[in-house]
């Protein structure tokens, strides 16, 4: 297995859901450009395309996303529900990534996807054995804070082989007003741990679930499917 291979279909795989007969196939794309990998590599691709896909899937079923995925995960999560403001949303998004398993609810409050604003996120993991939780929620928190960079702005654009942002000065960042309040929960560590048991990274588990679950909120809010990132491709900073 190549780098390569391993980034086409992780994530893709080993899902938590029961689903019954599935295939997963990747097909090489060459790109004339070289290309490499960024933070949570295959995951942040496939997680993506996969938990919008059960977003898309709960929609159509008229079943509420949370709910949708309880009736087919193994182990459900809970404390989903309760009224929201007229104009808010929340969707959800479960990944496994690095050995641990990653739930992260995204609420936004807009009426448009060009008009909207990330109020809140929750995130849950399960890495089985925690060695030290605030470093561990550092990691998590600066992973959403990528996450949101990705998916609202990161792209580049090449001409004739030449990448069209050569400075960060062209790049957007969030500003502090944007930044979301980010709560952490980590599930707690066995009384007595299994060595056979792996245990997970967490330095990029924050980047893979918050697109899809942001794309799950703006369905609601907006009935549009997000099926393509970055939401604002042609934004600078300043722009």
């Amino acid at each position: 297995m190549t780098d390569r291979a391993s980034q086409g279909y992780e994530a893709s795989q080993a899902l938590p859901y029961s689903i019954g007969a599935r295939r997963t196939e990747w097909v090489s794309h060459p790109a004339a450009v070289p290309v490499g990998f960024w933070r949570s590599v295959g995951a942040s691709i496939n997680t993506f395309a996969v938990e919008c896909a059960i977003n898309e899937l709960a929609a159509l079923a008229g079943q509420d996303a949370l709910q949708f995925r309880k009736a087919r995960i193994t182990d459900p999560p809970s404390g989903w529900g309760g009224p929201l403001p007229t104009g808010t949303a929340r969707g959800v998004a479960i990944g496994p990534a690095f050995n641990p398993i990653v739930a992260m609810v995204v609420e936004a409050s807009g009426s448009t996807l060009a008009n909207f604003k990330v109020t809140r996120v929750w995130l849950a993991v399960d890495c089985y054995l925690t060695v030290n939780p605030l470093n561990v929620e550092a990691q998590l928190i600066g992973g959403v804070v990528h996450a949101i960079i990705a998916t609202l702005y990161g792209q580049q654009t090449f001409v004739n082989g030449a990448a069209q942002r050569k400075n960060f000065n062209a790049n957007p960042m969030i500003r502090l007003q944007q930044m979301p309040t980010v709560s952490v929960t980590l599930m707690p560590r066995p009384t007595s741990s299994d060595r056979t048991v792996a245990i997970g990274g967490v330095g990029e588990l924050g980047v893979p679930t918050f697109a899809p679950a942001l794309a799950g909120a703006l369905l609601k809010l907006t009935g549009q499917k997000v099926r393509s990132l970055p939401l604002f491709p042609t934004a600078t900073m300043g722009g």
